[in-house]
């Protein structure tokens, strides 16, 4: 089976906007520029229960693995028939309404839950939050200390950050509307794997900062030992929206091409996510964590062994750091 699939994708949303097609990057292996590939599973949008049949394939040469949508498959239309039609409320404006935790038990919480938020790197600087989505990170980056600015291209994500009161610009990477060298940090967080082109993605990054500055670049691990448990119920595949599926050797190919010198890479596992791997495998199971006290104490019980693993490099959330020379 080659990369440039020729099949049809099935469960086509009900509502149709301008195509994105599969970009040239789906025919070739986005890290060894291969162009065989086999089959690893087909599978279904679960999250959502919006179904329909998308091939995950893996390079023959290196191993890197994509889901190989069909040209004509329009990504758009389900991203704004669904992805950020989740109920959440928006986030509130800095300083109006805040945090319920106060900032030192909350971040207690968050090291022992596994959470990778990029507001715990975050905390100062000029800050560019690519696919920000609703805000709510570019938010806690600037309660933090930061001067961050969001940005996305999702209107339905935009609409929920419209009352947070937030700088954010409507674009899609790699068409940063900003001057070189503006910013001392660039966010990455869970978007790198949704864009088109992340190669171009990177090379924007690397525009925008300053010599000196940092990347950060979050990603689910493919390598991590939950994809080995829950295999094709990961909650990392999120079938169609997930185009790339990156492990730690791969991501940092990526960013080093793109001219960055790596600093550091490490995995997280997020407790959440564990949970959603867990009722995505067991349905019948996801009543256990259906309300806040019992998620977080499923959360809290499970701590332990998502540390080690995190410990041991197999966390299922991967972050690599790096820095403009």
């Amino acid at each position: 089976m080659t990369s440039g699939l020729s099949e049809r994708v099935t469960g086509a949303p009900a509502r149709s906007t301008t195509p994105a097609s599969a970009p040239e990057e789906q025919r070739r292996c986005l890290v060894c520029a291969g162009s065989r590939a086999r089959l690893l599973f087909a599978g279904s949008e679960e999250r959502f229960g919006l179904g329909g049949s998308f091939p995950v394939v893996a390079c023959e040469r290196c191993g890197f693995a994509w889901t190989a949508l069909a040209l004509e498959f329009d990504l758009n239309a389900w991203y704004e028939r669904a992805y950020w039609q989740d109920g959440e409320a928006p986030s509130p404006a800095p300083g109006r309404g805040g945090a319920r935790w106060p900032r030192a038990l909350r971040d207690l919480w968050r090291a022992a839950n596994g959470s990778a938020r990029p507001s715990r790197w975050a905390r100062n600087g000029l800050v560019l939050d690519v696919g920000c989505g609703p805000g709510y990170d570019t938010r806690e980056m600037q309660e933090m200390g930061a001067r961050a600015i969001g940005i996305d291209n999702s209107g339905a994500g935009l609409r929920q950050a419209a009352g947070a009161r937030l700088p954010l610009v409507r674009a899609a990477p790699p068409a940063y509307p900003f001057a070189a060298g503006r910013f001392d940090t660039v966010v990455m967080s869970q978007v790198l794997e949704h864009l088109p082109s992340p190669a171009q993605a990177l090379a924007g990054a690397h525009r925008v900062l300053r010599s000196g500055g940092r990347l950060l670049v979050l990603v689910p691990n493919r390598a991590s030992a939950q994809r080995s448990i829950f295999g094709q119920s990961w909650s990392g595949w999120h079938l169609p929206y997930h185009l790339w599926h990156f492990d730690e050797a791969a991501l940092i190919t990526l960013v080093r091409r793109a001219g960055f010198r790596v600093r550091r890479a490490r995995t997280y596992s997020p407790g959440e996510w564990f949970l959603l791997s867990t009722g995505l495998r067991w349905p019948k199971v996801r009543r256990l964590g259906a309300t806040r006290s019992r998620s977080r104490a499923l959360r809290l019980l499970a701590a332990p062994a998502l540390r080690l693993v995190d410990a041991l490099g197999r966390g299922d959330c991967l972050l690599v750091e790096a820095e403009k020379p």
